[in-house]
C-alpha cells in the first residue's frame, strides 16, 4: 500500500496506511470500526508483533483467551502467534486504532477479494494471518480452491 491510501476489508472498516511494510520494517496503518462492528475471526500471525493504541472510542481485544478493554489513549502489545480477535463494543461511536504490524500481513490484506485472500493465505504465505476455527479454515482452503480452478492469482 501507499502511504494515505485506503482499504475497506469489510462492511463497517477502514484500513488507512500510514507506513507501508512491503519496502521492510513494520506495516502501520490505521483502522477504525462502526459501532458494533467485531472484526475477523480469532487468529493468529507468524511474524512481528501487533501493537495497537487506541485514538478514539472504545475497542475489545480478546487475547489467548483474555479479553481488554481498550480506551482513546490506551496501547496492546501481542506477540506472534497470540490467538486473538477485536470488536468495537459501542452502539454508536466509532472506533480509531493506529496500528503497527509486519509487511506479511499487508500482502494479505491487499488482496482485491476475499477469493485472493484465501489463495494468498493457502498457497503464498499461511502464516500472514492463520484462522483457528477448523470449519472456517476448511471453507477458506475451499474457497481458494475453487479460485485457483477459475484462473484466480493473488495479487
Amino acid at each position: 500500500m501507499r502511504s494515505g491510501e485506503t482499504l475497506i476489508p469489510g462492511k463497517g472498516e477502514t484500513i488507512t496506511c500510514i507506513r507501508s511494510g512491503l519496502d521492510g520494517g513494520p506495516f502501520v496503518f490505521d483502522f477504525e470500526l462502526d459501532p458494533v462492528v467485531k472484526g475477523p475471526p480469532i487468529h493468529t500471525h507468524e511474524e512481528h508483533n501487533e501493537t495497537f493504541e487506541i485514538l478514539q472510542g472504545e475497542l475489545m481485544i480478546k487475547v489467548i483467551g483474555r479479553i481488554h478493554h481498550c480506551k482513546a489513549g490506551d496501547r496492546l502489545t501481542l506477540t506472534p502467534n497470540d490467538p486473538h480477535t477485536f470488536w468495537n463494543p459501542s452502539k454508536t461511536a466509532r472506533v480509531s486504532c493506529r496500528v503497527e504490524h509486519g509487511g506479511r500481513f499487508e500482502r494479505a490484506i491487499i488482496q482485491p477479494d476475499l477469493a485472493r485472500v484465501a489463495l494468498f493465505i493457502h498457497t503464498v504465505d499461511a502464516g500472514s494471518i492463520r484462522v483457528h476455527n477448523p470449519v472456517l479454515r476448511l471453507l477458506m482452503r475451499c474457497i481458494a480452491t475453487v479460485a485457483g480452478m477459475a484462473g484466480k492469482k493473488p495479487v
